[in-house]
Formats: structure tokens, sequence, C-alpha cells
């Protein structure tokens, strides 16, 4: 199954996988919405990605934070409309 044409938020940028994953849904012309505490990580992976495939945004935000993911929620559909999925990166672990 093909995930493509989507608006994807993935929060928490823990680790290479969800770099990774992230790029892979990009490739197949998703719009990526990242969501992290660390503004470095979100830069370089924004950079990444805007550089090969583009349609990729982020924005500081805390998973402990109630405030911070509804901000980031409102934040992906103001620019991009909608949200049709949304991941936790804890939960991503692509093979090696």
């Amino acid at each position: 199954m093909n995930i493509e044409d989507k608006v994807i938020v993935i929060v928490g940028i823990y680790n290479q996988s969800i770099e990774n994953f992230a790029k892979i849904l990009a490739k197949n012309r998703n719009k990526i919405v990242l969501g992290d505490t660390s503004l470095e990580k979100l830069k370089k992976l924004q950079r990444e990605i805007a550089k090969e495939y583009g349609n990729v945004i982020f924005k500081i935000t805390d998973l402990s934070s109630e405030k911070d993911l509804d901000n980031l929620q409102k934040y992906a559909v103001y620019e991009f409309g909608k949200i049709d999925l949304w991941f936790y990166g804890s939960n991503i672990d692509l093979p090696k």
C-alpha cells in the first residue's frame, strides 16, 4: 500500500529511522508536518526534505504538552487544510 498525496504529521524525531520514514513519505508527494522540541533537529530535517521533495513544515512541539500538540494540529490544518495521518516517532521503527 502506498501512502500518497496526504498531509502527515510526525511528532518526536527520535532517531534516524524516523527521519528516513519522513523522507520516504515526502518522496511520495505527501505534505509533512514535523513536531519536536529540538529546533536544530527540525531545521536540519526540513532542509533535507525540502531540498529533495518540498512540502515540509515544522513547529516546536513538546509531546507531553496537550497545548503544544493542539497548536501543532492547528498549524498543520492552517497550512495544508487537513491532516490525514498522525504518527508519534516513538512508535516508528523501520528495518535496517
